[in-house]
């Protein structure tokens, strides 16, 4: 008897082989940034999200050979899971600008606001890709320990450096808190006042209270131009049409970015805002 194979066409039977090859259960993977922060804030569970290209070789060998083994797919119950192309001109485009992931593949661990509680750069074999992850998971766990240590503490210092290093994971409930205490406990010279004042509420952004963000950039908008601080009035400027892009209001975004850059043509922050009002113009998923 001939075998199967040789009674389809050679094309078919391609298609066939190749498709035998193990792939990611469709069903696991959200594809959507606010469905997967969504199901996040109702589990409790963070998000690991795959931020892949169509060009990236390690990307689908991170798929085919870790992602489809029985070891991962238990481990990732713990997750909320996401994958987004970065070059979609949306949700993936910004999710890798705002984490400056310049190679890939790259894997964030997010919690549902956004915060950056971890990376893991590159591909890995499955068992070293766990460990990298629950590596930057207990570092987490000690940020957060001393986030609380300090924030109960009478220095100064450490609550300063604990203050931006969760800032900088864009931490924004957490770095809220911090620059609200050291607005009362830290240095109470102007300057040093407005740059807190200015960081409280690019905080409150990101941790999506935008309408506290706004009103704080509305008071520290008022006090630096009190001052003739032209340096942080742009900021403010600038700040105020992030937190409208960032909310979701892109016409509000557009018309905020136009007029940062018709007010400040020599501007500081000139080139993100082009930057921002370019992918704007061109793509109408920019807003997440």
């Amino acid at each position: 008897m001939r075998h199967p194979s040789r009674l389809l066409p050679l094309a078919l039977v391609a298609l066939l082989w190749f498709s035998a090859e193990p792939a990611v259960a469709a069903s696991s993977w959200l594809t959507s940034l606010p469905a997967a922060k969504a199901q996040a804030r109702e589990s409790g569970k963070l998000m690991l999200v795959d931020l892949f290209a169509d060009w990236c070789g390690w990307c689908k060998e991170l798929e085919r050979s870790v992602y489809s083994t029985p070891q991962f797919q238990e481990y990732a119950k713990k997750f909320v899971l996401l994958r987004v192309d970065v070059e979609d001109g949306g949700e993936g485009t910004r999710l890798q600008s705002r984490f400056g992931a310049s190679s890939l593949p790259t894997t964030l661990i997010l919690d549902p606001h956004l915060a950056l509680v971890g990376t893991v750069s590159g591909f890995h074999p499955t068992t070293t890709y766990i460990t990298q992850i629950e590596t930057a998971l207990a570092y987490h766990q000690d940020l957060v320990k001393r986030f609380d240590q300090a924030l109960a503490s009478d220095d100064v210092h450490q609550l300063e450096s604990v203050a931006m290093e969760v800032y900088g994971r864009y931490d924004g409930q957490r770095a809220a808190r911090a620059f609200d205490r050291l607005l009362v406990r830290g240095p109470q010279d102007p300057v040093a006042q407005g740059a807190l004042r200015y960081r409280r509420a690019d905080a409150l952004r990101l941790a999506e209270d935008f309408e506290q963000a706004g009103s704080a950039v509305a008071a520290g908008r008022k006090e630096a131009l009190a001052r003739a601080d032209k340096l942080l009035v742009e900021h403010f400027d600038f700040l105020a049409s992030q937190i409208a892009l960032d909310r979701g209001d892109c016409e509000k975004a557009k018309r905020a970015f136009e007029s940062y850059l018709v007010q400040y043509p020599q501007g500081q922050l000139r080139r993100q805002a082009s930057a921002a009002l370019t992918e704007l113009k061109e793509h109408a998923t920019t807003c997440i």
